[in-house]
């Protein structure tokens, strides 16, 4: 018996009692929102000795410093920007990135705190909230694309002494670009559709990296 995580892939032993009444009784820890496949026989060896989603990293640094954020270009936004504190998007005080619609990433570099360096830790990033979907890279390496509840990812094989770059690259849905659009003639449009429901004065969507980003660990057992 194994259990397959449908974020990154890892399959792992499961152990399982089995009930005088020939049911199979399975513990599992999960995260919020988090979920599993249990495959009850054959499949691939396992492909990590750890359980992937046994609750919650112990939190160990908040990343609070300026972000570095830039946006795709051709999207109307401007070419980059500094985020002193992580904030929605479309509440941004600057109209053209309240309606970017596309990938704006994210960059900030981070040293682990001394005094929590513990041999044979697992680190994890947490990203908050995000809308909608997330690409993390560490050190040039990517680890990880989250989509659903926990927005969390495993840096521990990216993780280096000294200071660490992160990239989080965030997609957002394209009402808020359409919405732009729905006021100004057709040649000063950033998007084209046959059909917009979308009028000027829609409510935006929420968009972005919203945090708190929070890098956490796991002590080795």
């Amino acid at each position: 018996m194994s259990l397959w995580d449908p974020q990154d892939g890892r399959i792992v032993d499961l152990t399982a009692a089995t009930e005088p009444d020939a049911r199979l009784r399975v513990p599992l820890k999960l995260a919020p929102h988090g979920s599993v496949f249990i495959v009850l026989a054959g499949g691939p060896p396992p492909s990590s000795g750890g359980a992937p989603l046994d609750g919650a990293p112990e939190p160990v640094l908040q990343l609070d410093s300026p972000w570095q954020v830039a946006f795709q270009p051709g999207r109307g936004a401007p070419a980059a920007g500094v985020f002193e504190a992580l904030q929605a998007g479309n509440e941004h005080p600057h109209e053209r990135i309240r309606h970017f619609a596309d990938v704006a990433t994210y960059r900030q570099q981070v040293r682990l705190p001394v005094e929590s360096i513990q041999p044979g830790a697992r680190w994890y990033l947490d990203l908050g909230r995000v809308e909608v979907i997330a690409r993390v890279r560490c050190n040039g390496r990517e680890v990880g694309v989250v989509w659903t509840p926990p927005f969390r990812v495993e840096l521990t094989s990216a993780l280096r002494e000294g200071p660490n770059d992160l990239e989080i690259e965030v997609a957002n849905l394209w009402p808020n670009r359409l919405i732009a659009d729905a006021a100004p003639p057709p040649e000063q449009r950033q998007t084209w559709t046959t059909w917009n429901p979308d009028r000027p004065g829609t409510p935006l969507l929420p968009s972005g990296l919203l945090g708190p980003v929070v890098l956490g660990r796991r002590r080795p057992r």
